[in-house]
């Protein structure tokens, strides 16, 4: 088997219900729909199907049904601060990746009627480290 007990891997974003995956008309009732395209890992290999921990190992994922393994993030070059202005305060919140980021400015910052602006501010690093941060929002 291509993947092994432990392996991070993606499940393809184009299953189809009713189709063959492997030789196996697996996800027939839809049961399966919910972790399309999700990042999954493996627990168990059986024949030829594999178990996931995110389901529970309730499914059977065949070869075919999986795009491949999940690229590993390194520690980034960077940090990205985002900060913005609020009628109570100017909070900020620290991200490794832009696009996590950008996700809290769309569908956090974005809704807050507080939130008068956002903004992304990159700063440069040589030895990444993991920064613990809180959330500083005031609601008025």
């Amino acid at each position: 088997m291509k993947y092994k007990i432990g392996d991070k891997v993606r499940i393809r974003k184009d299953l189809k219900r009713g189709m063959c995956y492997g030789g196996k008309n697996i996800n027939s009732d839809g049961g399966m729909d919910g972790y399309i395209g999700t990042a999954m890992t493996v627990i168990d290999c059986i024949k030829d199907y594999y178990k996931m921990k995110e389901d529970g190992g309730e499914w059977g994922w065949t070869g075919e049904m999986i795009e491949g393994l999940v690229k590993k993030r390194t520690g980034p070059k960077s940090w990205r601060i985002v900060t913005w202005d609020t009628k109570c305060g100017d909070p900020f919140r620290v991200f490794e990746y832009k696009d996590e980021a950008m996700k809290f400015i769309n569908e956090v910052l974005m809704t807050d009627d507080n939130v008068i602006k956002a903004s992304i501010r990159v700063y440069e690093c040589k030895a990444p480290k993991k920064i613990d941060y809180k959330v500083t929002l005031v609601k008025a």
